[in-house]
């Protein structure tokens, strides 16, 4: 498969592209093309670095809504033949939560109200973790 992408070492010289392997990327989803190219940008959170991603029609409407969020990003890793350049084909996106839209621990208490059957919550997870009687 091959794939021209434009980065900002080079302008706007293109370079072919292979796909080296699947990975995902989580990050701040920085920017959405506007020139008809199906691209946006995630800058990622380990690295800081800003890394292009190119999607199908059907989910550049919804990295457009999610610019400024924090995404996690599925797809083929590409990277050009000299090895100096990467992007990712982006198969599947997620967008997290905000932290003001997540339930706060009164909120979300009485939610399972017998989660643990009876059991004291230290004894629940060693189970859930172990099985039954194998708890270290």
């Amino acid at each position: 498969m091959d794939f021209h992408f434009i980065t900002e070492d080079n302008g706007l010289c293109r370079k072919e592209a292979v796909m080296e392997s699947y990975r995902s990327i989580q990050g701040i989803l920085e920017a959405s093309s506007c020139s008809g190219e199906n691209m946006f940008v995630v800058e990622e959170a380990l690295s800081g670095k800003l890394v292009q991603c190119v999607v199908r029609d059907d989910l550049i409407h919804d990295a457009k809504k999610a610019i400024g969020r924090d995404a996690n990003v599925f797809g083929g890793q590409l990277v050009s033949r000299d090895g100096k350049h990467k992007a990712i084909m982006a198969s599947r996106m997620r967008v997290l939560a905000r932290e003001e839209d997540l339930p706060t621990i009164a909120e979300m208490k009485g939610i399972y109200p017998d989660m643990t059957g009876g059991l004291p919550s230290e004894v629940y997870v060693k189970k859930r973790l172990y099985g039954e009687g194998c708890a270290p």
